[in-house]
């Protein structure tokens, strides 16, 4: 679909996951869902089956009727994500969708969200700052203050770091006789930051004192 000659069908292939929550605090939590369902056209007996299944899936089937001011950080977050995915989306854009969630809730959601990219078909795109979340996606894009220094496939990337950890270090301006040494001694190429050098390794603790 084109985004600007067919804005609605592109708006109800897609959905959203604010990293700042856009909830109406004034609301409860299932008529937060309720809204949304009715904007995107689901029929009353599938909108009412599915917030059913996201609630239950965050454990707030016992809050469904509390206004969404009451809900703590992490409690709206998860009523967020929820809304997001109410409509079975082609396309889920999330922006950072897990934080504020503890690892219990985050490996629910993951394990929901992974299942509907599997059953669904639904793409899943993401921002985060969890390597761990990462490690699934079929390509990765790592920026660094507005710059793309890599991307590829987690394997991809991994294989040209050339290590499973790495070791930063902060300098206003890296001496190439300096970098030299680095290379050197870690057996890897550093590559450049905008704090100063990052160098992968296989192991941070064996090789650290040697660069010190």
């Amino acid at each position: 679909h084109d985004v600007v000659a067919e804005p609605l069908a592109v708006r109800k292939n897609i959905g959203l996951v604010f990293q700042e929550t856009t909830l109406d605090g004034e609301l409860s939590a299932e008529e937060n869902l309720q809204l949304a369902g009715k904007l995107y056209g689901l029929g009353r007996a599938d909108l009412r089956a599915r917030i059913a299944e996201v609630l239950a899936l965050f454990e707030l089937t016992d809050r469904r009727h509390d206004s969404v001011r009451t809900f703590s950080g992490g409690m709206r977050r998860q009523v967020d994500l929820a809304r997001g995915i109410l409509h079975r989306p082609a396309v889920l854009f999330l922006d950072e969708p897990t934080l504020g969630l503890d690892p219990v809730n985050r490996a629910r959601v993951w394990e929901f969200l992974e299942r509907l990219a599997e059953e669904e078909g639904m793409t899943l795109f993401l921002t985060t700052h969890y390597l761990e979340e990462a490690e699934p996606c079929d390509r990765v894009m790592i920026v660094d203050r507005g710059t793309v220094i890599a991307q590829g496939t987690p394997d991809e990337l991994k294989r040209d770091l050339g290590g499973s950890e790495s070791i930063e270090l902060v300098m206003s301006d890296p001496d190439p006789r300096l970098l030299a040494e680095i290379a050197r001694r870690t057996g890897s190429e550093p590559r450049r930051t905008g704090s100063g050098v990052i160098v992968a390794v296989d192991s941070a603790e064996a090789i650290l004192p040697l660069l010190l």
